[in-house]
């Protein structure tokens, strides 16, 4: 029975949620764990479960000396999985909406304003003083993460035509989500200046972002361009810390 609802469970998230095969292979152990602790040996073990039975799990956990951090994992992992039960309409009652994620304090960094400041006329004047193309693409990259807050892939996934008009984009999640983001008009005014010079190049591909090159950006590309920006201008951050800014 066990493997069966695994299996099942691998599918939906496969299926219905678009997990990544990396995303998925993670819930797995904790659902196991979770099996083994509470001894869930058929649908109405748990069916019958409540909060204190999956809490107990989660406290010996905490015991044993795991992290905030690894216990949220696990209690995500376990809500889950009992949402897929509920959707899949094998049980009724789901134990697991009462748990509560741990606090963390953030370990992540971000600028201040003085430094935001400091970035942008640190891009503009790279270009003033050398008007090239990667230093333009650099000012447009600055913008957008500052003002849409996308991740490393989710910047790197655009192309030459995903920006509109209006200044508004689509990028794809982890998980598969859409997320609708924008720039403002003097953003735009920096987008279609840098547009005019991206078309002129022909890349490998229709990325917005290029590389030398001439094709896509890597994640490690990107990552030193921010690095030598934010280093000069302060407090060194990679990509997931201007999203926090």
């Amino acid at each position: 029975m066990t493997e069966k609802i695994i299996n099942d469970y691998i599918k939906y998230l496969e299926d219905i949620k678009h997990l990544s095969p990396k995303s998925i292979k993670s819930y797995l152990p904790a659902i196991k764990e979770m099996f083994e602790y509470c001894d869930f040996k058929s649908l109405d073990d748990i069916e019958n479960s409540d909060v204190i039975v999956l809490q107990g799990w989660l406290n010996k956990k905490k015991k044993e000396g795991l992290s905030s951090q690894s216990i949220n994992r696990r209690i995500a992992s376990c809500k889950s999985f009992y949402s897929f039960l509920v959707a899949k309409r094998y049980i009724s009652f789901n134990a697991s909406k009462e748990l509560k994620a741990l606090k963390i304090e953030s370990k992540g960094k971000s600028a201040d304003i003085s430094q935001i400041n400091k970035i942008r006329n640190y891009v503009k004047n790279e270009y003033n003083n050398k008007k090239s193309f990667n230093n333009l693409r650099n000012i447009l990259i600055v913008e957008v993460l500052l003002q849409s807050a996308v991740r490393n892939a989710e910047l790197r996934q655009l192309n030459i035509d995903s920006i509109k008009e209006d200044g508004s984009f689509t990028v794809v999640q982890k998980g598969g989500n859409k997320k609708d983001c924008c720039i403002n008009s003097k953003a735009m005014e920096i987008y279609n200046k840098y547009i005019e010079e991206r078309n002129k190049i022909k890349a490998k591909d229709d990325a917005l972002f290029i590389s030398s090159y001439k094709t896509r950006i890597s994640s490690k590309g990107l990552e030193k361009i921010i690095d030598k920006i934010t280093t000069a201008t302060g407090k060194r951050l990679k990509v997931h810390d201007i999203r926090h800014t």
